[in-house]
């Protein structure tokens, strides 16, 4: 039978074992040291009646580094040495045998790793690999790689959590064929812009977010005059959309309407490779300090840049990043999405693992390629339905 008391016991006093098996590299330690200076020595260390250390030999290392004089600990009374070094082992390795729920880490890391990172004991290159490993679900598919589904008008398709109609986005009944009795969160209306009619056929939902141009502007905060709250995003192509002496036609914006004043800042994030280091910034209002999010995270800015405004997949000269579409479904907190206008299918191939969307494309060509693309990007195949 063993008894356990909890007692401070000095650093100094606490003896580590010699043939501890468990390495601790620097970078680890200093990752427990900074777990310790934001939340405080949570985990007391494992000591016999000797102060023989049992477990907690990387958090001693880290107490040092800290200059800690004193540490918590709780005292295991009544073990032989054979047992003492058994239980070493075993607190080590038991914990090494845990697992992942990856989708429930996803949504922690989403609402956490802004704020605390790497203090939640992963590696700026573990979160940068899993946010990667979300965050890159768009992939290019080279267009001669990319044959098309034999679709006609009216052919609805089910490709894993999303569904394609190939119909007319105007009709009712074309619209309720792919929401299958759903309600959407979010409405994704992006028609031709030349096209003046496609403006008045906007489905309502309690939020859209409407693509324009510079030229069309004035339809687009039309077609969200229905809605009380309105967020403007522009996406600067970097190179002219029109004639090389018109740069500033190279502007394309989304509104993101909304019936209740939601936009969630800290959740319309995504990667783009850079590095950035925490620093002062100062301003004629003051200073502040500036910490970039974890794992190579940014915020969607009101004014989104991209150096490319040219896909690899059929060739769309002005095709929108997937990265700054998947950001707007994340601000927006959408679950199901209507895509009204659908073409290659890239919201769809853009959309977050828990987002549903519902497109319609009335070109069954068009349609059927962007069928493929869905399929390529979830890695499931299509069922007509």
């Amino acid at each position: 039978m063993q008894f356990f008391e909890h007692k401070i016991v000095s650093v100094d006093d606490l003896i580590p074992y010699a043939l501890n098996s468990r390495t601790h590299s620097d970078a680890q330690v200093a990752q427990i040291a900074a777990s310790i200076r934001e939340f405080g020595f949570t985990n007391p260390v494992l000591v016999d009646d000797a102060n023989n250390l049992i477990a907690g030999h990387g958090r001693l290392l880290a107490a040092r580094k800290l200059k800690m004089d004193q540490v918590p600990a709780i005292v295991v009374t009544g073990l032989d040495d054979r047992k003492r070094r058994a239980l070493l082992i075993n607190d080590n390795k038991l914990a090494l045998n845990a697992g992942w729920d990856e989708d429930a880490l996803r949504v922690e890391l989403e609402d956490l790793a802004g704020d605390f990172g790497e203090l939640m004991g992963f590696s700026q290159e573990e979160l940068v690999a899993f946010f990667v490993k979300e965050t890159t679900s768009p992939v290019a598919i080279a267009d001669e790689d990319c044959v098309a589904y034999n679709v006609v008008e009216g052919d609805v398709f089910k490709i894993g959590r999303h569904i394609m109609a190939c119909g007319d986005t105007s009709d009712p009944n074309v619209v309720s064929s792919v929401l299958c009795g759903d309600v959407p969160d979010v409405v994704f209306y992006d028609p031709p812009f030349e096209i003046q009619e496609c403006w008045g056929w906007i489905y309502p939902a309690a939020r859209a977010v409407v693509f324009s141009d510079y030229r069309t502007s004035r339809n687009a905060l039309d077609a969200g005059s229905g809605f009380l709250h309105c967020y403007h995003f522009v996406w600067d192509g970097v190179t002219s959309w029109y004639t090389p002496n018109r740069p500033l036609a190279r502007h394309k914006s989304a509104f993101v309407f909304s019936n209740d004043p939601f936009w969630d800042f800290d959740a319309a994030v995504f990667y783009d490779g850079k590095t950035r280091t925490a620093k002062t910034v100062s301003n004629t209002r003051g200073a502040s300090e500036y910490v970039p999010l974890a794992g190579g995270m940014v915020h969607l800015q009101t004014v989104f840049q991209f150096p490319n405004t040219q896909v690899d997949d059929g060739g769309h000269a002005h095709a929108k990043p997937g990265e700054w579409i998947r950001a707007l479904m994340l601000g927006c907190g959408a679950k199901i999405v209507l895509d009204q206008f659908a073409g290659s299918g890239s919201f769809a191939v853009a959309a977050p693992d828990w987002v549903s969307v519902r497109g319609i494309e009335k070109d069954p060509t068009t349609c059927g390629r962007a069928i493929t693309r869905i399929s390529a990007a979830t890695g499931v195949e299509p069922v007509r339905i």
